[in-house]
């Protein structure tokens, strides 16, 4: 018996499945740097931003579909990059001046 489930149920499980391969793309980069390179030849930084882009994708669609409410998640955006750029933070402690 197959379950229907609401299209934003689909949406949620691939931005998900993304967030869980900019993961996996950041790990890679842990493990080999920026300059390591996939078995396709592509190079992890590469990787890493065609990761983040799907993010981006199905961020869009949600925002579309009205799934969120992108000036709430903008508001959110900006309070965490005031916080990370914030030189008081304690909770930042490497290369605050690139931040800035």
């Amino acid at each position: 018996m197959t379950t229907t489930r609401p299209p934003q149920y689909e949406r949620l499980v691939i931005l998900q499945e993304e967030c869980a391969e900019v993961i996996q793309a950041i790990s890679k980069i842990h493990r080999h740097g920026l300059e390591g390179r996939y078995d396709n030849g592509e190079d992890n930084k590469t990787a890493l931003e065609r990761e983040l882009g799907d993010v981006w994708a199905i961020l869009t669609l949600m925002v579309k579909k009205q799934d969120v409410d992108i000036y709430r998640v903008d508001t959110f955006r900006k309070a965490k990059v005031a916080k990370l750029t914030d030189p008081n933070n304690p909770h930042v402690y490497f290369q605050k001046e690139s931040y800035t």
